[in-house]
């Protein structure tokens, strides 16, 4: 909901013969164009969104360096404030 204003996703990919190469970009579709690079760091914290639908999408690199998309996706639903939703602003036409 709109109140919950502070969240953080840590995620990871698995290899076992270089985990320290492995590199991170993320990208909110939706807020961000553009990849944005994580440095490695597996963790992501997000605070006071806006209202709407967000996917969260991210890629990894192989230990050669090449990037490789997550094979899953995230979607986020942030509800609007009670007093900004169609109902509400229906009930006071």
């Amino acid at each position: 909901s709109y109140d919950q204003s502070f969240f953080t996703l840590e995620f990871a990919a698995i290899d076992f013969y270089a985990p320290g190469k492995i590199r991170y970009a993320y990208q909110l579709e939706g807020l961000y164009d553009k990849w944005i690079d994580n440095q490695g760091e597996r963790k992501l914290s997000f605070t006071n969104l806006p209202a709407g639908t967000y996917r969260l999408k991210i890629r990894y690199t192989l230990p050669n360096g090449n990037w490789q998309l997550a094979s899953k996706s995230l979607v986020l639903r942030i509800s609007p404030p009670w007093w900004k939703t169609k109902w509400f602003n229906a009930l006071l036409i």
